[in-house]
């Protein structure tokens, strides 16, 4: 069970969420009345469903399963109380109700930090901003020694742009844990948003690399090295870097992105149309079949948008960024759904919609995100705006903040 623990909270992919669920199995295998090792294991399944590893009605059927047979092996237990409120969150963005089971367990462990923390990140989500950085705060200061808290106090801080108290909790969380790739990750995406420093970006991967040998073959590593290529002009680095991904597909909560659209765009950026057509053909057929067998996923109408973008399918490649957006709001999912707001942006700029695309990114600067000016200083595909009286005005507006 302690080692279930261990690969659940040291998670960071499939492999230590599936170590974590074995693990589990052999405790309940070993003690069928052993309550704890039931909410272990449905926490891991609704961490598989969050991260799209395994979004289907069953696992979330799985999960509540176990947290039933965890109340009803220890009726009022307070970890069933939250994973039930995980469920809640992870399962259907239900914010009130998961906040009051987690409220259920700190009328009698105020003090819990692992209850604050959910909470912190529920309040995160449904966009209660002030609540959520408090929350994290105190969660770290409740266990200073959990480094994946400290980094998503990090991230918090990050996303509302407070850079050098983002930068205080990153590095705390590495400092506690030296090869966690998340925040190694988040670290150097954030010097490129606070910046534009991409020598500190690439030095905070390179140093995280000698701590972690197989940090440099992690796909969201990979994924950043080709960004920040990207925005030193370095395309054909971009496309070796490309041709190092694992999978087909680079995928999070937040995106899905074939990597057919990152050789798209790069071939788009260094004026070879015939290449960048094809690129964006192909991440059309391979997003037109997916979207088949899972027409209400988010990402993938973003993501299709921009393909038609780049094909210059204007009218399809703005209903699909505007039916993403629709499918989940900013005002139902706070930072999920700004992700969508900036794909819906781009695709404007794509099609020559550029009053439209500033609109977007107005209001994405107005609201806690990861697009930054800096971002759009450096990041090639903003360059269509540059010399436009209102984005230069804009960029004023924001320069500092």
């Amino acid at each position: 069970y302690l080692q279930g623990n261990y690969y659940y909270w040291k998670s960071s992919g499939m492999g230590e969420l599936s170590t974590s669920i074995e693990l589990y199995q052999k405790a309940i295998r070993l003690d069928p009345g052993f309550a704890l090792a039931f909410t272990g294991i449905a926490k891991c399944f609704l961490d598989q469903y969050w991260n799209y590893q395994d979004h289907s009605e069953e696992i979330l059927h799985k999960s509540k399963e176990a947290i039933d047979k965890a109340f009803a092996i220890e009726p009022g237990l307070s970890d069933a109380h939250l994973a039930l409120g995980i469920y809640y969150y992870h399962g259907y963005m239900n914010y009130p109700e998961a906040l009051k089971e987690f409220e259920q367990v700190l009328e009698d462990q105020p003090k819990n930090p692992e209850v604050i923390y959910w909470s912190a990140a529920v309040h995160r989500r449904a966009g209660n901003w002030e609540m959520a950085k408090s929350e994290f705060e105190k969660a770290v200061e409740l266990n200073p020694g959990r480094s994946d808290i400290a980094g998503d106090a990090g991230e918090t801080f990050d996303l509302i742009r407070n850079y050098s108290k983002a930068e205080e909790y990153y590095n705390m969380s590495l400092m506690l844990q030296p090869d966690w790739v998340i925040t190694s990750r988040r670290l150097s995406q954030m010097y490129l948003r606070w910046e534009g420093d991409m020598r500190k970006a690439r030095e905070i991967l390179g140093n995280a690399a000698r701590n972690n040998k197989s940090f440099l073959s992690d796909s969201l590593i990979i994924e950043t090295n080709v960004l920040i290529d990207i925005y030193e002009g370095k395309y054909e680095d971009a496309l070796k870097e490309i041709s190092l991904f694992k999978f087909d597909v680079i995928q999070t909560e937040f995106y899905f992105r074939p990597k057919y659209l990152y050789n798209a765009s790069i071939y788009g950026l260094m004026n070879k149309p015939e290449l960048e057509h094809a690129y964006y053909d192909s991440a059309r057929i391979f997003l037109e079949k997916r979207i088949i067998d899972f027409p209400d996923d988010q990402r993938l109408y973003s993501s299709l948008g921009i393909a038609y973008a780049g094909l210059g399918l204007d009218y399809r490649a703005i209903s699909r960024g505007e039916k993403a957006v629709k499918l989940l709001p900013v005002s139902k999912e706070a930072w999920k759904g700004v992700y969508l707001v900036e794909d819906l942006a781009l695709i404007y700029v794509m099609v020559g919609k550029y009053d439209d695309a500033i609109k977007q990114i107005k209001y994405l600067l107005s609201i806690p995100g990861f697009l930054s000016p800096k971002i759009l200083e450096i990041d090639p595909r903003w360059a269509p705006l540059r010399n436009r009286p209102e984005f230069k005005k804009m960029m004023e507006s924001y320069s500092g903040k």
